[in-house]
């Protein structure tokens, strides 16, 4: 998660209220993240977006990270 947060240029993180597979994997001691790009206030919204800017962004964090 620490390298995956620096790929990413250490975004600044919260604990998830909501429940969701990383609670499931939490609750099971497996470490997990539920991350990507977008606003969490536009998730699961009628008319959700996405700046692609931000997916552009996610990519290339990923693409860090596995390399």
């Amino acid at each position: 998660m620490h390298e995956l947060r620096a790929a990413a240029g250490d975004p600044p993180y919260a604990a998830k209220q909501a429940w969701t597979d990383v609670g499931r994997f939490t609750a099971l001691g497996i470490d997990a993240i539920n991350w990507g790009p977008g606003a969490t206030s536009q998730a699961h919204q009628a008319g959700e977006w996405v700046d692609v800017r931000e997916v552009l962004r996610a990519v290339d964090s990923l693409e860090r990270w596995l390399w």
